[in-house]
């Protein structure tokens, strides 16, 4: 009688231990962002003395590919102007071999490029060592970093969702119907995801900043595509009727326009001492007066009348 349970006992070990080993070998996916160190302070007409590094691990194994360039980073000043360089030669950290990772910097451009791709594990590698510098021109503030390269690439290293933000237009009565909204965020509004024609698996609900009425986004596509600015956003019915200015949001995922790097640096202005201090000494300027001829004159004028 014992027999069969512990035959049981096995079968139900060998289960479990089997979608254990499964759970471990699948690949890893997770919200990931490119991590930026900044350099510190960069002053006008000189060089940083700390070094700035970007992080790129991606979101899925097997995601990354060979490209040349698979990644680049090109920083601007405040004001977008190219016063702004690369100093040094650039590091690699912690990729693995598979990746064969070279990189390169010139000028104000940063190059990354992937000999290959393991596509059983989930890669990341670190890129360091640059010190920035700034030219005398340079805006002042924060600088900017833009990540380029391959689009497979890119995308690897981003995931997750952000907020689409705006305000009605138009107004919107509890009917469906489009409306005219005033798209404020670098991602726009999206079809709500289970919505015929949705190819956003994070687009939401959108919600009002009035009165609780979460709504689906539906069909036709808000158009144009591109944010921000003006969209024409079609909502299903709702209960409630909303006015022009009311804001809108929409939970979706993070498209490529959302994809920004963080500071590597910040511009600032340097101090220069341009003028020198003279501490005058006890009868220097009586000794300054004695040799001045209006002064001599005076002082004589002075000792005839005390005679």
């Amino acid at each position: 009688m014992n027999i069969p349970r512990k035959g049981a006992g096995i079968v139900f070990t060998a289960t479990l231990l089997a979608t254990l080993v499964a759970t471990v070998a699948a690949p890893f996916a997770a919200a990931v962002t490119p991590v930026v160190t900044s350099a510190g302070s960069v002053p006008k007409g000189g060089t940083s003395t700390g070094t700035a590094s970007f992080q790129f691990t991606e979101k899925a194994a097997a995601c990354f590919v060979a490209a040349s360039p698979a990644l680049t980073v090109t920083i601007l000043d405040s004001a977008s102007g190219n016063t702004v360089n690369f100093v040094g030669t650039p590091t690699i950290t912690g990729a693995p071999g598979s990746l064969g990772a070279t990189a390169s910097a010139s000028g104000n451009v940063l190059t990354i490029n992937f000999a290959g791709a393991d596509n059983a594990q989930v890669e990341s590698l670190t890129v360091g060592g640059l010190k920035i510098s700034a030219s005398t021109g340079a805006a002042a503030g924060a600088i900017k970093a833009a990540l380029g390269g391959n689009a497979t690439d890119i995308a690897c290293v981003f995931s997750g969702t952000t907020t689409a933000t705006g305000t009605l237009q138009s107004i919107l009565p509890n009917t469906a119907l489009g409306a005219l909204v005033n798209t404020t965020s670098a991602c726009g509004f999206q079809i709500t995801n289970g919505q015929a024609g949705s190819t956003d698996a994070d687009a939401g609900k959108a919600t009002f900043s009035d009165v609780a009425d979460s709504r689906n986004i539906v069909a036709p596509a808000p158009a144009p595509p591109t944010a921000p600015g003006l969209q024409v956003v079609n909502f299903d019915v709702g209960a409630n009727t909303h006015g022009i200015g009311i804001a809108v949001t929409q939970t979706v995922g993070l498209c490529a326009a959302g994809q920004t790097l963080g500071s590597p640096g910040t511009v600032t202005v340097s101090l220069n001492q341009t003028a020198t201090s003279h501490r005058q000494r006890r009868g220097e300027q009586s000794a300054r007066r004695d040799d001045d001829p209006e002064h001599a004159q005076l002082k004589q004028r002075v000792h005839w009348r005390r005679r």
